[in-house]
């Protein structure tokens, strides 16, 4: 079979970490005797300690735990600030969008090739080259320059707002996807606290290699839809139906697939 056998073993693994853990019970309390119903040979012979902290231990030890997981996951990211992109280029056209809509130009009615090509109707747009010779190597490396953008308004917004602060700056880019990664953190906090679980369980996202270098060195976009989604969620089970509404608008606003 050409099925890889790899995540039938880490499927099997995560199984009986979650049974040993207690993430079975919707308050961290282990499975068996006592629980929520489900047992676990392995669990019921060999039981080990939870590697996060239980709620039984005090609500002060449990901030600590997640001070220490917030402090290493933000300089997990500090790490990568400053590298150089892996095989992505796909910021150069955030860094294009956003000095352009900055300007107070239409980016969805211009193709890069088009300024590139100083073609008619493009003066205005040529002339953010002319004022920054940093945009010309930018537009030259925009990917897919024949097409106007494809990001939606809430990306045009954020790529504006960066270019008003830092123009075609690489870093200032990642510092704004890093503000809405670490809000992330935060909302995903309140979301096992609101349904009742141990908070210090962001660790799967705070310290998750992919995220890091996905929004990091990669400075990739779509951290800031994921803000809104998750928040939207937040909100509805907060019993703020409206509000999450409000804020899922804005996640599909900002990216629509």
């Amino acid at each position: 079979s050409d099925r890889d056998w790899s995540s039938d073993v880490c499927s099997s693994d995560l199984y009986v970490f979650a049974l040993r853990s207690g993430s079975f019970s919707p308050r961290g309390r282990r499975s068996g005797r006592g629980g929520n119903g489900l047992t676990d040979p392995l669990t019921a012979r060999h039981p080990l300690p939870s590697p996060l902290p239980s709620r039984e231990r005090g609500g002060h030890e449990r901030e600590k735990h997640i001070d220490i997981i917030l402090t290493f996951a933000i300089l997990f990211r500090a790490v990568l600030l400053f590298s150089n992109p892996i095989q992505e280029d796909d910021f150069y056209r955030y860094l294009w969008d956003g000095k352009v809509v900055a300007s107070g130009l239409n980016p969805y009615g211009i193709a890069p090739a088009a300024v590139a090509e100083h073609q008619a109707g493009t003066q205005e747009y040529g002339n953010i080259i002319e004022t920054d010779n940093a945009f010309a190597l930018i537009l030259a490396r925009v990917n897919h320059p024949w097409v106007p953008t494809i990001y939606p308004p809430l990306a045009q917004g954020v790529f504006a707002l960066t270019a008003l602060v830092a123009p075609g700056s690489l870093l200032g880019l990642r510092l704004t996807f890093l503000a809405f990664d670490l809000g992330i953190c935060l909302l995903i906090i309140g979301l096992l606290r609101v349904l009742a679980m141990n908070a210090a369980w962001v660790l799967i996202y705070a310290w998750s290699p992919l995220v890091v270098k996905e929004t990091i060195n990669s400075a990739h976009y779509d951290i800031v839809p994921t803000f809104f989604l998750v928040l939207a969620v937040l909100l509805m089970l907060r019993g703020r139906g409206r509000w999450a509404q409000v804020s899922l608008a804005w996640a599909t606003l900002g990216k629509l697939y």
